[in-house]
């Protein structure tokens, strides 16, 4: 009996076109090299922030790397003037080849550029047959060759879609409700300016806010001003020095110098100095030495001329005349 086939699969149905490529794109690279297969690219989808000037019509794929374990593929969105680089599709061709035997075909997410992170979409592979038979390599592309005809574009309200928290290099991306909670010292406000809530941060000077701070010991408050002095704007205090006293900060510390009370000579000056007078010194013993010897001799002379004599002499000296 004869059998008849009243439909196709649609990814039979794309692999006869160009799409989700407009009609009229050449899918050729501008080296004119790389071309990308009619069976390739079967479905894509991007969803766009309403409050954005990019004209969904004007999103095409601008480049295209390709080796033997990766496929990218990488959107922009055509200016007036200029163009922007969105974001890329990435698919490890060993994970998208075993998608394609389970599934008929390989779906990867779009991941937006820095300044698009909030952009949406998906792109799905039917085959990697003909890709196999073009060169590996990097290749781009203009509008005109890589123009996108996506299934759906659908407006989307730009809003916080994450946050991202950077701690010691790690990246952690938080989604869903974020509660934010003030911490130690802070206090978190919200105010309305322009029609917008607006979240402050104050830092505060510790009030109240004091129980788990490292240098508080029992009940005992920090301390807050120093003889009275809070500091000045910046909460900074300065310590100045006077016509004896320097203050010199090392590193983490403040270094207080005397300069009235230090020696006037150096280290080195003052060992050279012992050294010249060392030598004296140790003569003193023997001048005392010989001082007594001369005395003693002196007072012996005198004896003798006094007994010479037989009686007393009177010895009268004069000064010698000027």
């Amino acid at each position: 009996m004869t059998r008849y086939i009243r439909g196709v699969e649609w990814t039979d149905r794309a692999s006869d076109s160009r799409y989700p490529l407009q009609p009229l794109a050449s899918a050729v690279d501008n080296s004119g090299i790389f071309q990308i297969p009619n069976d390739l690219l079967i479905a894509a989808y991007l969803s766009v922030p309403a409050d954005l000037t990019i004209q969904p019509g004007n999103v095409y794929i601008s480049r295209v790397l390709y080796t033997g374990t990766l496929l990218q593929i990488e959107l922009s969105a055509q200016y007036t003037l200029t163009t922007a680089v969105l974001g890329l599709f990435e698919f490890p061709l060993g994970a998208a080849s075993q998608q394609i035997v389970s599934r008929s075909l390989a779906t990867a997410t779009f991941t937006g550029g820095p300044t698009y992170r909030d952009l949406r979409g998906r792109l799905s592979l039917g085959t990697l047959t003909n890709l196999s038979k073009q060169p590996q390599g990097e290749f781009y592309f203009d509008y005109a060759a890589a123009g996108l005809d996506p299934d759906c574009i659908r407006p989307q309200l730009r809003k916080l879609s994450a946050i991202e928290v950077e701690t010691g290099g790690d990246l952690l991306r938080l989604t869903g409700t974020i509660r934010l909670a003030a911490g130690l010292n802070t206090r978190l406000r919200v105010e309305v300016e322009a029609g917008q809530p607006v979240i402050y941060i104050d830092a505060l000077d510790a009030s109240e806010l004091n129980e788990q701070l490292a240098c508080d010991y029992g009940d005992k408050p920090p301390i807050r001003r120093m003889n009275g002095l809070g500091g000045d704007a910046n909460r900074e205090i300065t310590i100045l020095g006077s016509r004896c006293l320097d203050i010199e900060a090392v590193n983490a510390e403040l270094r207080l110098r005397n300069r009235c009370s230090e020696p006037c000579v150096s280290c080195a000056e003052a060992e050279t100095l012992r050294q010249l007078i060392d030598p004296f010194a140790q003569q003193v013993p023997s001048l005392v030495n010989l001082v007594n010897r001369i005395d003693m001799a002196v007072s012996q002379t005198q004896a003798n001329v006094n007994y010479s004599g037989g009686s007393s002499v009177v010895v009268t000296t004069t000064e010698p005349p000027p």
